[in-house]
């Protein structure tokens, strides 16, 4: 065989792009293989021309070509994919803890009483978990001793409920909320309702606000009742109804006889007296 050097790889790919270059820089080396003596001993019955040659290097290019442009293509998925879980690792691992330090510790139901004492006086927390009066920040509260004198006689009573508010009010008006609400509704454990809703009146006051069939009014919380109740009777020690005497127009009017006569206004006079004097100091 003639001394023919290799087609090299690069020039092979020049082939396929570029035939008639090929063609002409080629042929003489597609002629001399063709006469040489090893190509005649080796394929003496095959006749191949310049076309057929040259379409099949082409078709050798387009595979190798197609082969090395798959495994780009399979990398470069390969590499996105890997790229895309780091970057789903990074993010679950950094907001894991984030989520485990959120998740709320189951807690054992406990009531409010058993936390905060003050709660049996309309004190400390609230069942939304907000506080009602106690704070680091807030100063003492200066009806703290007034309410501990009403929770030592009203205690187990519904009454127990309106003491912050009765205790705001000064120690004459404190004084007759008390006593005449134990006289008129026990503190609270005889009461008049409308439609089956609580009134809070545990002082048998009548007057304009939402009134009863029976002509009680009928007050839309405790702080409501102890506000219009408390004034009314503010009003009165004005006046200089000042004593349990004196405020047995509370029960009679201006007629004693209408509502039972001298011998129950007397003993109005005397029961309220009794727990009236008892929060006098």
């Amino acid at each position: 065989m003639s001394n023919i050097d290799p087609l090299p790889s690069k020039r092979i790919r020049k082939i396929v792009e570029a035939c008639k270059v090929w063609e002409m820089k080629y042929r003489p080396r597609y002629e001399e293989i063709l006469k040489s003596k090893i190509w005649r001993q080796s394929f003496p019955k095959i006749k191949i021309g310049f076309r057929e040659f040259a379409g099949y290097l082409q078709q050798k290019g387009e595979i190798r070509l197609e082969k090395l442009k798959k495994s780009r293509k399979d990398k470069i998925v390969l590499s996105i994919f890997i790229i895309l879980l780091g970057i789903g690792a990074f993010l679950f691992f950094s907001e894991y803890p984030k989520a485990r330090a959120d998740k709320p510790a189951p807690m054992e139901e406990i009531s409010l009483e058993t936390v905060d004492p003050l709660n049996k006086i309309g004190k400390g927390l609230k069942a939304d978990g907000s506080i009602r009066v106690c704070h680091k920040n807030n100063p003492p509260n200066p009806n703290a001793e007034r309410e501990r004198e009403i929770q030592s006689l009203v205690a187990g009573h519904p009454i127990e409920n309106m003491i912050p508010y009765i205790a705001e009010r000064d120690e004459k008006v404190s004084s007759f909320l008390v006593a005449i609400a134990k006289k008129e509704s026990n503190w609270g454990k005889h009461t008049p309702k409308k439609k089956g809703k609580e009134c809070y009146n545990f002082w048998g006051y009548r007057g304009k606000e939402n009134t009863t069939d029976s002509g009680y009014s009928c007050f839309d919380s405790p702080e409501h009742a102890v506000k219009v109740v408390g004034d009314r009777i503010e009003k009165l020690v004005e006046k200089k109804v000042n004593t349990p005497e004196r405020m047995v127009v509370w029960k009679c009017g201006s007629n004693c006889e209408v509502t039972g006569g001298q011998a129950a206004a007397d003993k109005w006079i005397r029961d309220v007296a009794f727990y009236y004097k008892k929060l006098q100091s």
